[in-house]
């Protein structure tokens, strides 16, 4: 598993998912208009070290993990799973789970302590939310899955949590309508379906607002909270009860839905996700189950005269770009330096606007092995913030999931520069700069370990 740490800062960004969200919508990155047709190459320097990729699989348990790291690790990769919201029987369906890839900067012999969430329980009445967070509800909400610098028994203050792949909220049951569904991770879930009877969706992670009930007194879903998703309203003192789902858990957890004692009650909402500098979310596959995979490189000797060529681009408003002529040199001693550049400054980004990258490689030589794998793969942009002629400098990251090819002479994963194989990472632009404008710098970094 790789983890990289790409803020010298150690700042951390909280960054919407592309499509629905983490907590929020999409925005579009936008440029000068001379930019519009362009997609521009910077500067690069790919610096290759000859290792093999280990990684460790945590799977649900319902309890604390660890992972030791080993001696002579910097960084690993970790991908995360959340756990999905639970459907209320008969009712509405549980929201997804969130899916976040990032690199951490760690410490040889530092020990993380891995939280797996749990899926959020299914039931007729009332079921137990997931655990790490997940609210419980008609339908109980989905426990976060997260890692972290310090034990669960540490509480969360100061929070040590290092990345968070937030929970589906639960559904809403239902009674005489549909009972709402649970909000995807960081999204509010639906209202039961009847609007003048049934009970609210519970708002998305943030600490989201509890749904509204509607009968007398009871009936609202509880507020999200710090790691933990909110319960569903009850309507206890009625004669019937339909209860709203339990929102999900996460960096904070969604509200629980609101409880109706006729209709039908609300979905929970889905608990918002924490993104270090760099990552990616996205709502993971329904069939994911939750986990979390920590990789990382196991360096060795590089096969004699073996050459390595590389190539690298990124784009914006999804435009290919061609590739530049490529670098080379031999694999020998340990280590490949590539480089090359071209000059980009000037480019102007929005926050939340997307930037895609990635690379092409091949192996030329006698000895040459039948597969390579690219580990901790990143490309560290250079940005300014420009604020009244006065310019104030930063960096992001984008960072690309470890890829196994076999080569066999030629360019992989593609030579063509329009493949979508060749954008291998994807990132939105973090909020660096306030209100104020934000341009590429002229300058990137492309780094990654390639293993034989």
């Amino acid at each position: 598993m790789t983890h990289l740490d790409p803020s010298p800062a150690g700042r951390v960004f909280a960054v919407p998912l592309a499509d629905r969200g983490v907590g929020g919508s999409r925005r579009v990155l936008t440029c000068a208009a001379s930019l519009v047709m362009m997609v521009a190459l910077i500067a690069l320097l790919v610096e290759a070290t000859a290792a093999r990729a280990a990684s460790a699989t945590f799977a649900y348990t319902g309890a604390e993990q660890s992972f030791v790291v080993p001696e002579g690790i910097t960084s690993v990769q970790v991908l995360a799973v959340g756990g999905y919201g639970g459907a209320a029987l008969p009712g509405g369906a549980g929201g997804r789970a969130a899916q976040v890839s990032g690199v951490l900067g760690v410490t040889p012999g530092e020990t993380l302590y891995v939280e797996v969430g749990g899926d959020g329980g299914e039931g007729e009445l009332f079921s137990l939310g997931g655990f790490n967070g997940g609210g419980e509800g008609a339908g109980g909400g989905g426990g976060a899955s997260d890692v972290r610098s310090s034990p669960r028994a540490a509480g969360l203050a100061p929070d040590s949590r290092l990345l968070v792949a937030g929970g589906g909220g639960g559904g809403g049951a239902s009674g005489a309508a549909g009972g709402g569904d649970g909000g995807d991770a960081g999204e509010a879930g639906a209202a039961g379906a009847n609007q003048n009877n049934g009970g609210g969706g519970g708002a998305g992670g943030g600490g989201g607002a509890g749904g509204e009930g509607n009968c007398v007194s009871g009936s609202n879903g509880d507020e999200g909270s710090l790691s933990s998703g909110g319960a569903g309203g009850r309507c206890l003192a009625s004669l019937e009860d339909f209860p709203g789902g339990g929102g999900g858990g996460g960096l904070y957890g969604g509200g629980g839905g609101g409880g109706a004692n006729t209709f039908a009650g609300g979905g929970g909402g889905g608990g918002s996700s924490l993104l270090p500098p760099g990552a990616s979310a996205q709502l993971a596959a329904p069939e994911a189950a939750p986990q979390i995979t920590i990789t990382y490189p196991v360096t060795g000797p590089c096969p004699a005269g073996v050459r390595v060529d590389a190539r690298w681009h990124y784009a914006l408003h999804g435009l290919p770009a061609g590739w530049r002529p490529a670098a080379s040199t031999r694999c020998e001693g340990g280590s490949v330096l590539l480089s090359g550049q071209v000059p980009a400054g000037g480019l102007l980004l929005a926050a939340g606007g997307q930037v895609k990258a990635g690379y092409d490689l091949r192996l030329l030589g006698a000895s040459a092995p039948s597969a390579v794998t690219v580990s901790a793969a990143q490309v560290v942009f250079g940005v300014d913030c420009v604020f009244a002629g006065r310019s104030s400098a930063h960096t992001f990251t984008v960072t690309i999931p470890t890829e196994t090819y076999t080569p066999a002479g030629h360019w992989v994963p593609s030579a063509d520069p329009n493949s979508p194989l060749v954008y291998q990472g994807t990132a939105s632009v973090p909020n660096l700069c306030g209100s104020g404008q934000l341009r590429l710098d002229g300058t990137a970094k492309f780094s990654a370990v390639i293993g034989f």
